[in-house]
C-alpha cells in the first residue's frame, strides 16, 4: 500500500521500491525538509504522481511487477520537469546507458547507497527541478508579455488610424470653413462696394447726401484710388 509522509511542506519526493523494509530505510534518510511519498508498485506511484506535485522520483530497478526504467520513461513523458533517480542492484553499464538515453535519469546510484549520497542526489535533483520550473515560468511570462505587446501594438495602430482619419476629416472641415468664410467676405465686400457706389452716384448726380456729411470720396479713394 502506498504511504504518504505526515510532512505537509517540503520538497516532495516519491520513493518507489517493492521491498517495504527498503522503503523504510530510504525514508529515514530524509528529514523534515522533505515531504516523502512511498509506493511499492508502479500503479501506486502513478496515483501519487497524479495527485501530488512530486519534484524527485527515487525508483528501484524492479519495483513490484514493473520495470524501473520503463516506469521512469513513462514518468518523464508525463511529468518532464520531475527529476528521476534510478537505484541499481548492480552497476550494469548497459542499464545505466538505457537509463540516461531513455529515461533521462538525473543520476544512477548503486546499492547499497548511503543516506548522505541519497540525500545529496535528491537535493541536486530538486535544484534541477526548480531551474526547469523557473525557466518554464519565465518562458510563459515572456510569451504572455509578447502577446500583450502584440495586442497593444495592434490597438495602437488602430487608434493611430482612427486619429489620422479624424485629423484628416477635421482638416477638410477647416479648409471648407475657410473657403466659405472667404466667399462670404467677397460677397460682403462686393455688396459694400455696390452700396458705396450707389451713394456716390446719388450725391454726385442727384445731389442727395445719403451719408449725411461723411466723406464718401475719401472712402472710395481709399478703395479704388483717386477718382477722376
Amino acid at each position: 500500500m502506498a504511504v504518504t509522509s505526515s510532512a505537509e511542506t517540503g520538497i516532495p519526493v516519491l520513493l518507489l521500491d517493492r521491498d517495504p523494509n527498503e522503503l523504510n530505510q530510504l525514508s529515514r534518510a530524509f528529514d523534515t525538509r522533505y515531504a516523502v511519498h512511498r509506493a511499492e508498485t508502479g500503479e501506486q506511484a502513478r496515483g501519487i504522481l497524479r495527485t501530488e506535485p512530486v519534484q524527485v522520483i527515487v525508483c528501484g530497478q524492479k519495483p513490484g511487477n514493473d520495470d524501473g526504467l520503463t516506469f521512469l520513461t513513462e514518468a518523464r513523458a508525463a511529468f518532464p520537469q520531475t527529476q528521476r533517480i534510478l537505484l541499481l542492484d548492480n552497476a550494469d553499464p548497459e542499464t545505466v546507458m538505457k537509463g540516461v538515453n531513455e529515461a533521462r535519469v538525473f543520476r544512477c546510484l548503486t546499492r547499497p547507497v548511503t543516506a548522505d549520497d541519497l540525500v545529496e542526489a535528491v537535493e541536486f535533483a530538486a535544484l534541477e527541478y526548480d531551474i526547469l520550473h523557473t525557466m518554464d515560468v519565465v518562458a510563459a511570462e515572456r510569451d504572455h508579455l509578447k502577446a500583450e505587446l502584440s495586442s497593444w501594438t495592434d490597438r495602437s495602430r488602430r487608434m493611430a488610424g482612427g486619429v489620422t482619419g479624424i485629423l484628416m476629416h477635421a482638416g477638410r472641415l477647416c479648409i471648407i470653413g475657410i473657403a466659405m468664410l472667404a466667399a462670404v467676405l467677397c460677397v460682403l465686400t462686393f455688396l459694400a462696394v455696390i452700396a458705396l457706389s450707389a451713394v456716390y452716384l446719388c450725391k454726385t448726380f442727384l445731389g442727395i447726401d445719403l451719408l449725411q456729411g461723411l466723406h464718401l470720396e475719401d472712402i472710395l479713394y481709399r478703395l479704388f484710388g483717386k477718382l477722376k
